[in-house]
């Protein structure tokens, strides 16, 4: 059987464990299982609720501990508010773990599974039962800023500290716990690493590249419908009202969420310097998103989206959602 284990080497996108994803220039078969990387801060909890009040599919994620017995000897489907989810925890090592022991892709019961740690997730998935990984990408300026105002106010939250309260975010830049590059860190498995290089990042472009369909924060309703394209998913016209809907929603919510960081101001370039890798993984996501869309358009026969228009892949347009 196949085992977990730690991933601080390079590894070609070629080899496992990035075999049991699908590429993304392969068509997609009824055997593929989504599999959602999940990068805070970027529009999971609004893709998350698409998926289960819109287009009705089980997904495995942290929210099946909240709901669900995620340590009963056998899998099965558990009904909430929040839509269907199988009682296995894909956010941590120790549930990616049981779900590989108890065959959680090969039991069909799954239409996605949700997790941050992508490496550790794939196994799950072989050639047989192919994972197609999609992800949302959000600006790392962006992410960043709202990742230290949801600390400051998200008390239930295990990473919150009373610290955060008083707080500039020059100060949470500048400590040592806060985090760096972690889109790289976390595709090349170097999230202890103490520095990154070219290497890593290379890396990490062929790992998106090849294996990853590109959703952007900033055009969340043209990527949910590119997705919905991607994956060969049913949509009733009821369900486009629901993903209109919830995407509107978080779109008015985040309007104001926090003051905007300035291009070339103190905070801006020390984020910048931090985080230099995931600014050059976000400037290549860009590309991939166009790029992905002129190739599915043309599959498509030149129709296009069926709900937006082309997007601008700009990260300046309207929508951001947190």
């Amino acid at each position: 059987p196949r085992i977990l284990r730690s991933f601080f080497v390079d590894r070609a996108v070629d080899y496992y464990p990035f075999t049991g994803l699908a590429d993304t220039s392969s068509k997609s078969s009824k055997s593929d299982t989504a599999f959602y990387w999940h990068i805070p801060r970027s529009g999971g909890t609004t893709l998350k609720h698409i998926f289960g009040k819109c287009l009705h599919l089980t997904q495995a994620s942290r929210t099946s501990t909240d709901y669900c017995d995620v340590e009963s000897e056998d899998l099965h489907v558990c009904h909430t508010r929040l839509g269907d989810f199988v009682n296995a925890d894909t956010s941590d090592n120790d549930g990616i773990q049981r779900a590989l022991n108890m065959k959680l892709v090969d039991s069909g019961l799954v239409d996605v599974i949700i997790s941050s740690r992508f490496l550790h997730a794939a196994s799950l998935f072989d050639e047989s039962h192919a994972g197609r990984a999609f992800t949302v990408i959000r600006d790392p300026l962006e992410r960043a800023v709202s990742t230290f105002y949801y600390l400051k106010e998200a008390d239930w939250e295990r990473t919150h500290k009373d610290i955060f309260n008083d707080m500039t975010l020059m100060e949470y830049i500048h400590r040592d716990d806060t985090g760096s590059d972690w889109m790289v860190r976390w595709l090349t498995g170097k999230q202890s690493e103490p520095v990154l290089n070219e290497k890593d990042l290379k890396l990490a472009k062929d790992i998106l590249k090849k294996k990853f369909f590109i959703l952007l924060t900033e055009e969340m309703a043209t990527s949910v419908d590119r997705l919905i394209q991607y994956m060969g998913w049913e949509v009733k016209d009821e369900y486009r009202d629901c993903i209109h809907n919830n995407v509107a929603k978080a779109s008015r919510h985040n309007k104001s969420v926090h003051p905007d960081i300035n291009v070339g101001s103190k905070e801006y370039l020390a984020l910048k310097s931090r985080n230099r890798y995931d600014f050059e993984l976000y400037d290549y996501a860009l590309k991939l998103f166009q790029e992905q869309w002129a190739v599915g358009n043309e599959r498509d026969g030149g129709t296009g989206s069926t709900i937006n228009q082309e997007p601008s892949a700009s990260s300046a347009t309207a929508v951001k959602l947190d």
